[in-house]
Order: C-alpha cells, then structure tokens, then sequence
C-alpha cells in the first residue's frame, strides 16, 4: 500500500527545473508509475481490479518515459502539441488509475478525488497561458498536496 502512496505521490507532484532549453522533472512521473504497477501487482490478488490496472500504469510510464526525455530535446512547435497529446493521455491513465486507488478507500478521499482531477485537467489544458497556467499549476500542487496527506492519514490509521 506504500507503494501506491508514494506513486501517487510522485506522479502528483511535478517540480520541473529548467536548464537552458531542458526541462526535466526532479519527480520523475514514469517512477510514480512503476511504483504504482508494483504495488498493484502486489496487491493484485487482494484487489482483482489491480490485475488490469497495473498494464494501464506500465503503459502510462512508457508515455510518461517519453515525455520525460522530449523534456530534455529541444521541442519545436509541431512536436509540442504531440507531446501535448501524450500528456493529455498520460493523464487520463493517471487519473483512471488514481480511481481505482480511491475506490474503497475513505469518503473523505473519494470525495477529494473529483478534485484532484479537475485541478490537474485543468493545469494541463491552461498551462500555456502564463498567469492562469501558474495559479492553475499552484492550485494544483495545494489539492494533490492535501490529498496526499489524507491518504498517508488513512494509510496510518489502517496500520494500527
């Protein structure tokens, strides 16, 4: 269950850094991805729907691979409304595979999944308009940040 948490965790929270024309996640999201086949492949037994979800996060962490090394080329205009579409589909992964997560998890976290998603659509549809992108990309960080935090709550309180 550590393994979903920190694969959540990495795949939500993206700080990017920027060297020159370079961009380059310092969470990478294809390690959030493997962390989360692993751990649903762990637990696939317990929960017979993670069977299925774990090929969704090992396809998405091929998309995300590729994303990640386009960040590091140069991008021209033509590859970057590709790319974009990667990310749009990466994403979709991402949050169909976060639903099944928070399927029979608290309501509390079930309730700030809906959230979660729209932020993170949100973020990705407007983050090429430079004001809106950036409130968008903090409102972002803040719900995946309190989302996070209730899952690693929830987490702890079901180890006791």
């Amino acid at each position: 269950m550590h393994r979903l948490f920190w694969g959540l965790f990495f795949v939500l929270l993206d700080f990017e850094m920027t060297v020159g024309r370079a961009t380059f996640e310092v969470l990478p999201d294809f390690v959030g991805f493997f962390l989360l086949m692993k751990g649903m492949e762990a637990m696939s037994g317990s929960v017979p729907r993670f069977e299925k979800s774990r090929h969704v996060a090992f396809g998405a962490g091929l998309l995300s691979v590729i994303l990640y090394g386009a960040g590091l080329l140069n991008r021209d205009a033509m590859t970057g409304v590709w790319l974009w579409v990667l990310e749009l589909g990466c994403l979709a992964a991402f949050l169909w595979l976060m639903k099944q997560v928070v399927a029979d998890r608290d309501v509390q976290l079930r309730g700030l999944y809906p959230m979660v998603a729209v932020v993170q659509v949100l973020a990705l549809l407007l983050g090429w308009v430079p004001l809106v992108g950036s409130i968008c990309a903090v409102a972002s960080a803040v719900v995946s940040m309190v989302f996070l935090l209730c899952f690693w709550k929830e987490l702890k309180k079901s180890a006791e």
